[in-house]
């Protein structure tokens, strides 16, 4: 079995330390400004924020899908402040994407501005993806962590290890992975059919 067979969520993830933080009472125009900053960044371009309490404990996670969603008209209820349905968006990210730019069409466009200032004092609690909504142990192994993204149609999910986060894997950490074991397998088995073919020459 080789090295890559035996590794786990924590091998791969990104420390959770390692990413910005937003707290569960701020407002959505604070996590658009977090996220401007993140992406703009040279050093890092992260797509989710950690989100805590005020006690500074992780809660869970905000991510840019979250926040379009918050715009799409068909999540927003407006004659009820408190009935926000963020829920059933188990579309893949693309067809997400095309049903969004179906919704902003010419006749629409100038309205993002309105639908974004509405939104722009929604607390992140509202929005937020709670750990144990996908967390994965630190000791899963990678086979296991692809089946969960696919199966929650997630892009991240949270690492936990003795109840605590400790990171998150992303599916670009997963696909890495898996492109390295093709990589691998692919020099190995030429490197073990060299020998062979030296001594059949000889």
């Amino acid at each position: 079995m080789s090295s890559s067979d035996k590794k786990v969520a924590k091998d791969i993830m990104v420390p959770s330390d390692r990413y910005p933080v937003i707290y569960e009472d701020e407002t959505i125009k604070r996590v658009l400004s977090k996220f401007q900053f993140s992406l703009c960044s040279k050093q890092s371009k992260r797509r989710n924020l950690l989100v805590l309490n005020r006690n500074d404990e992780p809660i869970g996670w905000v991510t840019l899908r979250d926040i379009l969603a918050a715009v799409h008209p068909s999540n927003l209820d407006y004659t009820n402040k408190h009935k926000w349905n963020l829920q059933g968006l188990t579309g893949p990210s693309a067809y997400f994407a095309r049903e969004l730019m179906n919704w902003v069409s010419n006749d629409t466009l100038n309205s993002l501005a309105d639908q974004c200032q509405k939104i722009s004092n929604l607390r992140v609690d509202k929005l937020v993806r709670p750990l144990e909504s996908g967390a994965v142990h630190a000791e899963t192994p990678l086979n296991a962590v692809a089946s969960i993204m696919y199966e929650k149609n997630l892009s991240t999910l949270p690492v936990v290890e003795n109840g605590k986060l400790v990171g998150f894997v992303r599916a670009e950490d997963i696909i890495m992975e898996m492109a390295s074991i093709l990589i691998n397998t692919t020099v190995n088995k030429k490197n073990q059919s060299t020998p062979a073919a030296k001594f059949s020459e000889v």
